[in-house]
């Protein structure tokens, strides 16, 4: 019984320390780990920039690829990064909460650190295109959007670079 009681313990450390599955689509993203404590400045943040093919390089999507391939052959393109500090409302589900990109949400996307270039709204992520959202834990995200509108998913771990 003793051990029993120190499984059911681990077990619900384990499953509140893991991070949940975040979910990134074209148009949102759901991210079930935003701190619920803080709205203090960066508690929840999010960062989403374009990526493109270096050059020289060619990386296919459609396999899988490894952490450093990804992070070889992909640069930053500067015409397309954002962040913000998400608000989420009392009475809004951090769980299910959808950040949207194509539709206004209760906070603004900033293009720089100084808060000079500000939109309500960034637009869906384009098909063809690379993107890096980061911020939300301690993993960022290389996605892919291809021409069917599906997301292809890299999840890289910043503790191995």
């Amino acid at each position: 019984m003793r051990n029993f009681i120190i499984l059911i313990i681990t077990v619900l450390i384990t499953e509140g320390c893991l991070d949940k599955k975040i979910d990134i689509t074209p148009e949102y993203i759901i991210n079930p780990n935003w701190n619920k404590k803080s709205e203090a400045e960066g508690a929840n943040t999010i960062e989403v920039k374009r990526m493109k093919v270096k050059k020289d390089s060619i990386i296919n999507p459609f396999v899988d690829l490894s952490q450093s391939e990804i992070l070889d052959k992909l640069e930053y393109d500067s015409s397309f990064s954002y962040f913000a500090n998400v608000k989420i409302k009392p009475e809004e589900s951090y769980q299910s909460k959808r950040i949207y990109f194509n539709k206004e949400n209760d906070f603004y996307w900033l293009r720089d650190v100084y808060g000079n270039v500000k939109t309500k709204v960034i637009g869906r992520l384009e098909v063809n295109n690379w993107y890096e959202v980061s911020k939300l834990n301690y993993y960022y995200y290389v996605v892919y959007v291809d021409s069917l509108d599906k997301v292809h998913r890299y999840t890289i771990n910043q503790a191995n670079y």
